[in-house]
């Protein structure tokens, strides 16, 4: 069983130096893609909603658009399918003519719900790739802050995280009630 690996700490502590691979250093630029204009209604939601997870873990990309577009599109061909399944059931009647030319009929599966678990395969896949996964958030890797956006997010614990209003792009204001 190897031994535990020693942090930065206890190196400097013991005086001695890491051997170990240093983490990969980010290089793509963190970003926010732009909304697509031909996005449904339920779509629209979703899309913001995966922005804000993906660029809260410092994941995304401006170019992980398409992918999100994707990833959005078959989202909706999802639930529409769950619509359908739960509108007229896991089952449907089938009609047609019997060896006597009478009409019959007949159950067969939906075909909405073999749709549904394709979809639910490609959107899995799109998660892999999207960081969006538990597996797959603990291999990607972070994306470096974007050098044009001068907003930098508030260290957590610190006073500028737990009242974000005392503070303007991370400075203290004139008027602030709280002298640092």
């Amino acid at each position: 069983m190897p031994r535990p690996e020693k942090d930065a700490a206890l190196h400097e502590l013991q005086g001695t130096t890491s051997v170990a691979k240093p983490a990969a250093a980010a290089t793509a630029v963190a970003g926010k893609p732009k909304m697509p204009a031909g996005l449904s209604n339920l779509g629209r939601p979703k899309w913001r909603e995966m922005v804000k997870l993906l660029s809260d873990r410092r994941v995304l990309t401006r170019a992980d658009g398409p992918a999100l577009e994707l990833y959005v599109e078959t989202w909706c061909r999802w639930k529409a399918c769950l619509k359908e399944i739960a509108d007229h059931g896991v089952l449907v009647a089938v009609e047609y003519s019997g060896p006597n030319g009478e009409p019959c009929s007949k159950k067969v599966p939906n075909p909405a719900a073999k749709l549904a678990g394709q979809l639910e395969v490609s959107l899995r896949n799109l998660l892999k790739e999207l960081g969006g996964t538990p597996a797959s958030r603990e291999r990607a890797k972070p994306t470096k802050p974007d050098p044009k956006n001068k907003k930098t997010p508030p260290v957590p614990g610190t006073i500028g995280a737990l009242r974000p209003d005392l503070f303007q792009d991370g400075q203290p204001q004139d008027d602030d009630p709280i002298l640092l």
